[in-house]
C-alpha cells in the first residue's frame, strides 16, 4: 500500500534563506510571484501556481540548511501517518489543517 492515493497535492514548500529582504528581490520582484504576507526579517510567503511558498532564516543545525520542507495535503492524515511510519519513516512533526 502506497500514500499516492492519498497524497493531494502540495501545500506548501518551505525554504530556509540567509535573508528574507534579499530572498524576496528574486522570488518576488524577478520572479513576479505574489507575496502573500512577510514578517520583515523572519518569515515570507509567497504564491506559486497554488502552492505556497515559505521563505524563513535559517535555524538550527547548519546542515539544515541545505533542505527544504515540502507539506503535503493529504486526504486522510491519520492514515498517512499509519502508512509513513509502517514504511520505517520518521514523522518530524505532524501539522493539522489549522496549521
Amino acid at each position: 500500500m502506497s500514500l499516492q492515493g492519498n497524497i493531494q497535492s502540495i501545500g506548501q514548500i518551505a525554504i530556509a534563506v540567509s535573508n528574507v529582504e534579499q530572498s524576496l528581490v528574486f522570488y518576488r520582484d524577478k520572479l513576479g510571484l505574489k507575496l502573500l504576507f512577510d514578517v520583515p526579517a523572519n518569515l515570507a510567503f509567497l504564491e506559486c501556481g497554488g502552492i505556497r511558498l515559505m521563505q524563513t532564516t535559517q535555524q538550527g543545525e547548519s546542515i539544515d540548511y541545505r533542505t527544504s520542507v515540502i507539506y503535503y495535503k493529504v486526504d486522510n492524515l491519520d492514515e498517512a501517518v499509519v502508512m509513513v511510519k509502517k514504511k520505517r519513516n520518521r514523522i518530524y512533526s505532524r501539522a493539522t489543517a489549522n496549521g
